[in-house]
């Protein structure tokens, strides 16, 4: 990026962490809620409705971008500047996200609680099995979850109807696949 390019955010009060890499995020023990939503942001920047912060600082990370491309001379040269200046525009993104008024950023915060909380559930209606790692999974669904959502006849009739729907789907798909 170039030298001249202002700060979009300059004067403004961060509302919220920055978006950064999931790992930093969270061996810093950023939010999951911040996090997933300054991800979210990012990929949905461009078709998402908001008072966009960095118009012009976009305008100026594509034209050092294309610059950079210009005078790599060689393919590979080419798609590293490509992939540079990707990096370099979802970092505004990312910052952007900081900065959103509440009322831009409301929406991207209820879909992310929202992942948050159908995960869980899924998890613990055994739907979903938890990640595993070598040492074993990395949350584990409640012992009570088990006992609940899977004895026979508790929940089953009111769950049979979305479960057959589901399963239906499942081979219409197979059937394509």
């Amino acid at each position: 990026m170039t030298e001249t390019m202002t700060n979009p955010f300059a004067g403004l009060k961060r509302k919220r962490l920055p978006g950064m890499h999931m790992i930093t995020a969270i061996e810093g023990r950023a939010p999951l809620e911040n996090a997933l939503s300054a991800f979210f942001f990012m990929m949905l920047h461009d078709s998402y409705p908001h008072t966009c912060l960095i118009k012009q600082a976009e305008a100026e990370a594509a034209a050092a971008t294309d610059e950079v491309i210009r005078n790599s001379g060689s393919p590979e040269g080419m798609f590293l500047g490509s992939v540079l200046g990707g990096i370099a525009n979802s970092n505004l993104v990312f910052e952007e996200w900081s900065y959103l008024s509440d009322q831009d950023a409301a929406s991207i915060l209820i879909i992310t609680g929202t992942a948050i909380e159908q995960t869980q559930r899924w998890i613990c209606q055994g739907v979903e099995n938890p990640l595993m790692i070598p040492l074993g999974p990395l949350v584990a669904r409640p012992e009570w979850a088990a006992a609940y959502f899977d004895a026979p006849g508790n929940r089953q009739s009111s769950r049979q109807e979305s479960i057959d729907y589901v399963e239906r789907l499942r081979t219409e798909i197979d059937l394509w696949g």
